[in-house]
């Protein structure tokens, strides 16, 4: 189990925010977008680590593996959560 302290880097109101944390090294930018087509409404993420540091850069690719399946779940659990929030 692990948690990050996140803040919304950008914000542009009804199209999308980006989130931002940082850990060990890395920088993570999760932005998602709003979009309306003929009264649906869709939603995205998009995920983006950057490593910063030498250690963090060598690290990236094993990680990268590991992690696809959590943040895959992460991802999943935030928009079902955003679901349940609109459909309130």
């Amino acid at each position: 189990s692990s948690s990050e302290v996140m803040w919304i880097a950008d914000i542009a109101e009804r199209e999308f925010f980006t989130s931002r944390a940082e850990s060990n090294g890395f920088v993570f930018l999760s932005t998602t977008r709003l979009s309306e087509d003929g009264g649906v409404v869709t939603l995205t993420r998009d995920h983006k680590s950057e490593a910063q540091s030498f250690g963090a850069k060598v690290m990236s690719v094993p990680m990268g593996l590991l992690l696809k399946g959590v943040m895959r779940k992460a991802i999943l659990r935030d928009v079902q959560d955003f679901k349940a929030a609109v459909e309130e």
